[in-house]
């Protein structure tokens, strides 16, 4: 996250895209999704503050229901077509069809890369060395 001079003197959060300033963390987040496109109305292309305004927006402009507005705003699988309510969500999804959640040694599919991670560990034995060269891993560990 970048902040802006003018966001640290006053204490704010500023966005990297476009510059907006917010006072809380959460409320960039929140806004970060707009360049996303997570907010954005795929009926008309109004862009709209938060995911549950949109919701609110299709029910009431665009006169859906209630359960089609909930899902109607969805990030799809372009490998398999299952839908997910976030865009992490679907990263996560498509590591599957990318094989990043197969054990090399069996074959095991797992849901995600921290289940073939614990699977390495606790079926085969793997040292953790070797595990996070065969997992490709980044980030902080449990």
């Amino acid at each position: 996250m970048v902040l802006t001079a003018a966001a640290i003197a006053g204490g704010g959060f500023a966005c990297a895209l476009c510059g907006r300033v917010y006072r809380r963390r959460n409320a960039l987040a929140a806004h970060r999704r707009t360049h996303e496109g997570a907010t954005t109305c795929d009926v008309c292309g109004a862009h709209i503050s938060t995911v549950h305004n949109l919701r609110q927006h299709l029910r009431m402009v665009h006169r859906l229901p209630t359960e089609e507005a909930h899902w109607h705003q969805t990030h799809v699988c372009d490998a398999c077509g299952r839908k997910y309510k976030s865009r992490d969500a679907l990263v996560a999804h498509r590591k599957r069809h990318e094989g990043r959640t197969t054990c090399h040694l069996c074959g095991t599919t797992t849901s995600n890369v921290q289940n073939l991670r614990s699977h390495l560990e606790l079926v085969h034995h793997l040292p953790r060395a070797e595990v996070r060269r065969v997992t490709g891993f980044r980030g902080g560990w449990r």
